[in-house]
């Protein structure tokens, strides 16, 4: 190589010295950037409790609040209004999040207070040609025949009137049903049971009616009010009658008019149409008492236009 090479090769590395350190010179001039925390994690809205909750007691929107949390658990709720009025099945810290395992799920938190879950048997005919779907309401019908034979004395009316159909074969108002409208369908064509919400009161009637006639649902729009009359017509006979000293117009509880139970006497309303007259029975004429000149015995003698027996 020759001189003059190597004096060129040496301002070529000055230059590009220099311009390096004019790099590491506007580096070092320029205000040093936050560095971003790799370790930060997002925060997610969860609700959370402001007090401690028994298990057992709904929860109310007071005891809720929404908190930024930097965890997500499953099952949390976003939502303070989901939640409120559910009850929990364990008892809950404050400031803990609210999880869905924590809290009464299934049909149960469903029933009202005061009525109660009763599954009916169903086939096509009864459950208004499977069309029925959980959170509708409904009308009871009854169809009795006392002696199963008994064609005067049947009878057909309404039993129980607005009850709120909690399930339907698989599908109920807590599980989500199916999203295509034809697998609901193939759902409910093989219902057997249907689930209603019946007064407490009136479950032993339910029952009593189901095992001793035919039951018939009628399928009702949700916004018609019209309830029977209270009043109107007498109640049956309770099964178990008050022990002595209790007064007759004492008042019951939804309870007691549900341990009394009833009677299928009762239930059967035989004060409806009047029955039949029995036939009367057949009687035979007696036969003609003989001629009184034959119950005599005797010889006739005509004596002067005259007839003596002698």
């Amino acid at each position: 190589m020759t001189s003059k090479q190597i004096r060129l090769l040496a301002v070529v590395l000055l230059g590009l010295a220099l311009l390096l350190a004019l790099l590491a010179w506007q580096v070092g001039r320029q205000p040093a950037q936050p560095a971003a925390s790799a370790g930060a994690k997002p925060l997610h809205p969860v609700v959370v409790t402001t007090r401690a909750a028994e298990a057992g007691k709904p929860l109310d929107a007071e005891a809720l609040k929404v908190e930024m949390l930097p965890i997500d658990p499953a099952g949390a709720y976003r939502d303070v209004a989901r939640v409120t009025g559910q009850v929990p099945l364990v008892a809950l810290g404050a400031n803990v999040p609210v999880l869905e395992s924590q809290l009464l799920s299934g049909l149960a938190a469903q029933v009202p207070d005061g009525e109660r879950a009763v599954a009916v048997s169903v086939d096509e005919v009864i459950g208004v040609g499977n069309q029925v779907q959980p959170g509708d309401y409904v009308d009871v019908f009854l169809v009795l025949r006392r002696d199963q034979q008994e064609i005067p004395d049947s009878q057909a009316r309404m039993l129980l009137s607005r009850l709120r159909m909690l399930a339907y074969g698989v599908a109920s108002v807590n599980r989500p049903q199916a999203a295509k409208p034809e697998q609901m369908m193939a759902r409910q064509e093989g219902a057997k049971t249907a689930v209603l919400s019946v007064p407490l009161e009136q479950v032993s009637r339910l029952a009593m009616a189901q095992h001793s006639g035919r039951l018939m649902l009628a399928l009702r729009n949700p916004q018609d009010p019209a309830m029977p009359s209270d009043g109107m017509f007498a109640e049956p006979p309770p099964a178990l009658a008050a022990r002595a000293g209790v007064p007759a117009d004492a008042p019951r509880a939804a309870t007691d008019k549900a341990t009394a139970g009833v009677l299928l006497s009762g239930l059967a309303a035989t004060n409806g149409a009047p029955a039949a007259p029995a036939p009367r029975p057949l009687q035979v004429a007696a036969p003609p008492a003989p001629a009184q000149a034959r119950e005599r015995a005797g010889v006739e003698v005509i004596r002067a236009g005259k007839r003596d027996i002698e």
